[in-house]
């Protein structure tokens, strides 16, 4: 494989072990390693007499260097052992961990290191060297931005520079995959100048660049990828009418009568799966606003017309929420449920894959192993894909090679900008049901500290209330995790209550005890990630404390507050930043205080953190955030819906060199792949 999707274990100095550690922070290709974008960029220190500078003081000095040497450390690798020559004084420099800097300088070289003195003032310790040729390629170092990238353990940061510049030389050869007319249009940088201003910017106006321009190929990757996926599941369907008969059978299954809002987005679906070509269509909604309900109205209709349904859902635990909703709502029917997951025993699988086949289950509740080709339905009428954004198009292509050509719905809880969503989903059309039924409100959230909170949880279980507890991260040490930080939560404040925990690497077994402990009552706390983010239904649940409440993006944290506050009960969360949470974080937090809204809590989102955290890519080893000038994104979706409608009018190959492909992978799952012919 060549081009952007070179593995990275083919860069020089990527053995073995330092590739298992690229891989385990998500960095298999040039594509990765080019996309990890620095933290933050530090300004150059300035220039220093080295006669007279301070220990610890950073500093740039300028000088000739006398002697070089590749040095091997006690504990492996080796660092840069040099002498310097700089305002009449011999000075030892060293470059820990980057002993191949030795190979970029000679002696008579002049250049320019910067770093600092060491406490005892033996040493000059590097972060930074140039070779200069004239005074003008010393005011260009002193103008530089030193950029600082995501650490990763077992890849110091020099290596991690060095991998980063052999990785531009790989794509300096290829072609620009985006078509120069475009580029003229929009003012872009290439692609390989875009890589250059964001790891080695002479300027924040230059980074910031470089930035929209990567920030723009996302985007278009998910356009690109919405409107290959329309393609494959576009045409016709075998229609499911319901007369109004039907329809009346089926609010009686419901347990509420439901609102004008969902009245109104069940018409539109039960219209659309009543006409012959495939309905593939978004129903968004809020924390709380009715969408199972409506999915579940949507799946009913077509039973009764005959047909199967198929009901996704991202994780396990949801999966089993789901279908043991259905086994409440339809107790009594004739309705036949199955369940199939990942952690579904083999026998299970088969057995339920044969009664599928002869059409003696009506709805498959599963994950997304229910989408493999050995799943076959005898007459599949609907899909319905919950968290729709936790899949991706890859899924909805798979989902069309299910029956004759069923109908999709997708669902999303999570609140996502207009503006996104049609790039994220361009090849859906989309409802919305805006409000809550029942008047129910969103549940305040505040801003905490510890004793305040948890104090708060203990009031709420005296009072026969139960509570949430959640941690950004399993374990960790670096940041709060439920492992770490929860044991010690959980010792200190709430030692005597009943305590369940749930999270991503227990059995799934163990999940499900946990979560039905809490759900009968049987536990008063559950300490949990954020995988209680959706599909978690219990309403004598009324305080959240979420810890470390900086690490989550305002559309997560609104999504967990909608936990609580599900019965009759008031509710309210508390937000508890970590001690190291910066000003502009806490000034982020203060946001979800004052507004109660997902949508306009989304757009906030978008505009300071931009898509990335919206859609995935954060966990999918794209590292900082790319220097964005603020109030921009919006502009660059709307250009991305253009510009991907033009290029695949004009037969543009969208797998060249896989960079958009590429992109479009990491992007949650949006594979370009051959769509077959309607």
């Amino acid at each position: 494989m060549s081009g952007f999707l070179t593995p990275i274990d083919t860069l020089s100095g990527v053995g073995e072990v330092r590739a298992r550690a690229l891989r385990e922070r998500g960095l298999e290709t040039v594509v990765d390693l080019l996309l990890l974008a620095p933290t933050r960029y530090d300004s150059t220190p300035p220039l220093a007499d080295a006669a007279t500078v301070g220990p610890k003081v950073p500093a740039t000095l300028v000088g000739i260097v006398e002697r070089a040497r590749k040095v091997r450390q006690r504990r492996g690798g080796h660092f840069l052992d040099m002498v310097l020559r700089a305002d009449g004084r011999e000075l030892r420099v060293r470059f820990w961990n980057r002993g191949w800097l030795a190979d970029r300088v000679t002696r008579g070289d002049r250049v320019a290191i910067s770093g600092a003195m060491a406490p005892d003032g033996s040493a000059f310790s590097g972060t930074a060297l140039t070779v200069l040729s004239d005074d003008a390629a010393l005011d260009a170092w002193l103008r530089r931005l030193e950029p600082v990238h995501p650490k990763i353990p077992g890849i110091p940061e020099g290596i991690l520079r060095r991998l980063v510049v052999e990785a531009q030389k790989i794509v300096d050869g290829l072609e620009d995959p985006l078509p120069a007319a475009v580029r003229r249009d929009l003012d872009m940088p290439t692609l390989q100048e875009a890589f250059r201003l964001i790891h080695v910017p002479a300027s924040r106006a230059d980074a910031e660049r470089g930035g929209e321009r990567l920030l723009f190929d996302r985007l278009l990757s998910l356009a690109l990828g919405a409107r290959l996926a329309s393609r494959g599941l576009a045409g016709e369907a075998p229609p499911i009418p319901s007369s109004e008969r039907v329809r009346t059978r089926i609010r009686a299954r419901l347990p509420f009568a439901p609102t004008p809002e969902q009245e109104a987005a069940l018409a539109v679906i039960l219209d659309d799966i009543a006409r012959p070509q495939a309905m593939r269509r978004l129903l968004l909604g809020d924390v709380g606003s009715g969408k199972t309900a409506v999915a579940v109205a949507a799946i009913l209709a077509a039973v009764a017309a005959g047909k199967q349904a198929l009901f996704v859902a991202p994780t396990d635990v949801l999966a089993s929420q789901h279908a043991a909703l259905l086994e409440r709502w339809l107790s009594g029917s004739r309705v036949r449920i199955g369940a199939l997951t990942s952690r579904s025993p083999a026998p299970k699988r088969r057995a339920v894959a044969q009664s599928l086949a002869k059409g003696e289950i009506d709805i498959l509740v599963g994950t997304h192993v229910a989408l493999a080709a050995e799943v076959a339905f005898a007459d599949l009428g609907i899909v319905v894909v919950d968290e729709q954004h936790r899949f991706g198009v890859l899924q909805r292509l798979a989902a069309r090679r299910k029956g004759k050509r069923p109908h999709v719905l997708a669902l999303s809880a999570t609140p996502i900008p207009r503006s996104l969503a049609l790039a994220l989903f361009g090849d859906l059309a989309m409802t919305r049901i805006a409000a809550r039924p029942g008047g129910r409100k969103t549940p305040p959230a505040r801003l905490s500290d510890e004793p305040t909170a948890y104090a708060d949880v203990r009031r709420a279980v005296a009072s026969g209330e139960r509570a949430f507890v959640v941690f950004p991260t399993i374990a960790g040490v670096e940041t709060p995790s439920v492992e770490g930080l929860g044991r010690k939560r959980v010792h200190r404040w709430l030692d005597d209550l009943r305590t369940e925990w749930l999270h991503g690497r227990l059995p799934h077994e163990d999940q499900r005890a946990a979560l039905e402990a809490f759900r009968s009552g049987a536990a008063d706390v559950l300490v949990a990630t954020s995988i209680i983010e959706v599909g978690v239904d219990v309403p004598e649940a009324t305080v959240m404390v979420i810890e470390g409440a900086e690490r989550f993006g305002l559309a997560s944290l609104h999504q967990l507050r909608g936990r609580v506050g599900r019965g009759e009960r008031s509710a309210r969360v508390h937000l508890v930043p970590s001690p190291t949470c910066k000003p502009e974080a806490l000034n982020r937090l203060r946001m979800l205080e004052k507004e109660d809204d997902g949508f306009k809590l989304a757009e906030a989102d978008l505009l300071l953190r931009g898509p990335g955290d919206l859609v995935g890519v954060r966990q999918h080893g794209f590292g900082g955030s790319l220097p964005i000038a603020e109030g921009r994104d919006r502009g660059w979706l709307e250009v991305a819906e253009r510009v991907a409608s033009e290029l695949l009018a004009a037969s543009y190959d969208v797998r060249r060199d896989g960079w958009f492909a590429g992109l479009a992978d990491r992007l949650g799952g949006m594979r370009f792949d051959p769509v077959d012919p309607v």
